[in-house]
């Protein structure tokens, strides 16, 4: 009776005007007082999937990092779980696997490398870029996902650490460092069978870098190379330095922990590119690139896009931990939907989302935690009115807030 008369209240709150917490893009926030600040809200309840990998590195603390959910993602029913380290040497890596309908885990097969860092959709087909191959450095590797198994494309001319993937016009991307800590791309005609390295060049020098932020970015029709916050564009035969974002992009991490490394999470909706590096790009043109800022200026650090919406994993440090929260990225109404929310003793560093639930990766630099490689799960409700953010973001506040759903 509690539940009915609950749900009969919040409908006529609905129907008789309401103001949304969905957020219009703030301005930005001063870094010291937004990140030691805890919002007020209803958190949900995460659900604990467990540590997948604990068994294999959870008893012996030196090689725990190689338990990191880098990257999530939700493919034919099946979540994949990219983790590994280059680091420490911890592999192979053994690819770890939810299945979603009977909700249990399996072992998706042995990958030759040290690390998954990142998952790439191409179309229908899941493609992973290695990072850190245990045979030989001469060729990276490039595994795709075919009935349920990774094959391996050993095409990667000199590929030691593959960061990132691009498809435009017909053609494949592939960000690569190479030996000496030089960064280029190579690039293939034949979906990866076969590939060859361009060189990223600036003042007609080739680029070397010894840090790890190397993502490509496609911007219509075009592909740029993004090391660290340097701007490429490739001209057909090189990655030649733009001075289009000198000053417009910035790369922001955590308080604590300092050493987590902010990969860029990219997805286009409609003609924008979104990107991330810890803060919120929009990139209309090569020359346009704006930041969108989150409602408690958090740490924006990944990016979800499922059936055209775009989903934001945000992270805001407090004086008790962390509060893990999901928005929904509204271009039209440049506003922000508060999806989900929780607190945890650490960050969330991924995350995916099939339509009916979100799940989380969580880790920390400390990884003695005991949630550390933990995925977490937290059920969506059911909204009517999905389409008006005031009304669907109000009704799912107050129905967590009643136990409705």
């Amino acid at each position: 009776m509690k539940n009915i008369l609950l749900t009969a209240f919040i409908l006529v709150v609905v129907l008789f005007g309401c103001t949304a917490p969905s957020y219009p893009i703030s301005e930005p926030i001063e870094e010291s007082s937004a990140e030691r600040s805890a919002p007020t809200d209803v958190y949900d309840v995460p659900i604990d999937l467990g540590v997948p990998l604990f068994e294999r590195y959870g008893s012996d603390v030196s090689r725990r990092i190689a338990m990191t959910p880098r990257d999530l993602i939700i493919h034919d029913g099946v979540l994949y779980v990219g983790s590994g380290d280059w680091g420490g040497n911890l592999g192979p890596v053994e690819m770890q696997c939810y299945d979603l309908t009977p909700g249990v885990w399996k072992t998706g097969g042995t990958l030759l490398d040290e690390e998954v860092n990142s998952f790439f959709l191409l179309e229908d087909t899941l493609l992973i870029p290695g990072i850190d191959p245990r045979e030989s450095w001469e060729w990276g590797n490039l595994y795709v996902l075919q009935e349920g198994t990774w094959q391996t494309l050993r095409s990667i001319p000199r590929g030691i650490h593959c960061f990132d993937l691009a498809y435009v016009n017909e053609t494949l991307f592939a960000a690569v460092k190479t030996e000496r800590d030089f960064l280029e791309v190579a690039v293939s005609y034949d979906m990866g069978n076969s590939f060859h390295l361009v060189p990223l060049q600036k003042n007609d020098a080739p680029v070397t870098d010894v840090r790890f932020y190397f993502d490509l970015i496609t911007i219509g029709n075009e592909v740029y190379a993004l090391c660290y916050k340097e701007l490429y564009r490739y001209d057909g035969n090189a990655f030649i330095y733009s001075t289009s974002w000198e000053g417009k992009v910035e790369r922001r991490s955590y308080n604590a922990p300092q050493k987590m490394n902010l990969f860029s999470a990219k997805a286009t909706v409609g003609e924008i590119t979104y990107f991330s590096t810890g803060r919120f790009y929009a990139c209309y043109a090569a020359d346009d690139v704006r930041e969108l800022i989150p409602p408690r200026s958090e740490v924006v650090q990944d990016l979800y896009l499922f059936q055209n919406k775009l989903y934001l994993l945000c992270n805001l440090l407090t004086d008790e931990g962390y509060v893990v929260t999901v928005y929904q990225y509204l271009p039209q109404e440049e506003t922000f939907l508060q999806e989900a929310s929780f607190q945890s003793a650490i960050p969330a560093v991924s995350m995916a989302y099939d339509g009916k639930a979100f799940y989380f990766g969580m880790a920390s630099n400390n990884t003695k935690h005991i949630d550390h490689g933990r995925i977490l799960k937290i059920e969506t409700l059911y909204v009517p009115f999905a389409d008006c953010p005031s009304c669907s973001s109000l009704l799912r506040l107050l129905c967590r807030a009643g136990g409705v759903g």
